[in-house]
C-alpha cells in the first residue's frame, strides 16, 4: 500500500478527509441528502404468525398530511404468477408481495405507506388498521416433522441423488498405533508424561 509515489503508508499517520466533519457532527450520509420528487416508504407488518387478513382500514392514513399511497393486497399492482418465483421451493424464494391476504409468519408486510418524508410515513404507518383472522400457527419443530413429507423432485432431479462410489475411511486398528516415547520430564522411563498422552495412544501400563 503506498501513496502513489512508490512511498509506502504502513505505519504512517493519515488525515481522513472526513474527519473533521464527522467529529463535529457535519458529516451528510445517505439519509441526509433529498432529491426533488423523492418519496419515502414505510411497511405495515403483521402481528399474527399464522392466518388472514379479514379487512384492512387506511382512511385515516391516507388522510394524513404529505401520504401518497397506501397499498395493500387491494390495490397493489398484480404480479405474473402472483409473484411467486418461477422455481417451486424448496429451489424458488417465497415473497411477500402484497399478492393476496394470507399471513404466513409474524411481522409479514401486509401494507406499505408512501409519503412525502419519512416522518410522515412513519406517523401514517401506525394508523393502518389490519384486521386479522387468525389460524393455528405450527411454532414446534418436533410438531412440524410429524407433518413433513418427501419432495417429490428438487428442481427438475429426483430429490434423492447419488454420485460416486465414495467410502468412508477404515479405523486404524490399535495393534497398529505407535505408542509414545518416554519423556525425560518424567520420574522414571516406565511413566509417561501428559505431553505424550495428549499427541498419541494411550501409554502401556507398567
Amino acid at each position: 500500500m503506498n501513496n502513489g509515489m512508490g512511498e509506502s503508508l504502513i505505519g504512517m499517520p493519515v488525515d481522513r478527509i472526513d474527519g473533521v466533519l464527522k467529529v463535529t457532527g457535519s458529516a451528510r450520509y445517505a439519509g441526509d441528502f433529498s432529491l426533488p420528487g423523492m418519496l419515502h416508504a414505510v411497511m405495515v407488518t403483521s402481528t399474527i404468525p399464522a392466518g388472514r387478513i379479514a379487512a384492512i382500514d387506511t382512511a385515516e392514513a391516507e388522510r394524513m398530511p404529505g401520504v401518497r399511497l397506501v397499498m395493500t393486497a387491494l390495490n397493489a399492482p398484480r404480479l405474473p404468477n402472483g409473484g411467486k418465483a418461477a422455481l417451486q421451493p424448496p429451489a424458488g424464494r417465497a415473497l411477500s408481495l402484497l399478492q393476496d391476504t394470507a399471513v404466513h409468519y409474524n411481522n409479514e408486510p401486509v401494507a406499505v405507506v408512501v409519503a412525502d418524508t419519512l416522518a410522515q410515513a412513519r406517523d401514517a404507518a401506525r394508523h393502518v388498521r389490519p384486521r386479522y383472522l387468525p389460524e393455528q400457527a405450527t411454532l414446534d419443530f418436533d410438531a412440524g416433522k410429524a407433518a413433513a413429507s418427501k419432495p417429490k423432485q428438487a428442481k427438475d432431479e429426483p430429490a434423492d441423488t447419488a454420485r460416486g462410489d465414495f467410502e468412508p475411511p477404515r479405523p486404524t486398528p490399535p495393534s497398529a498405533r505407535r505408542p509414545a516415547p518416554p519423556c525425560s520430564c518424567c520420574p522414571t522411563a516406565r511413566r509417561w508424561c501428559v505431553r505424550a498422552r495428549r499427541t498419541s495412544a494411550p501409554a502401556p501400563t507398567p
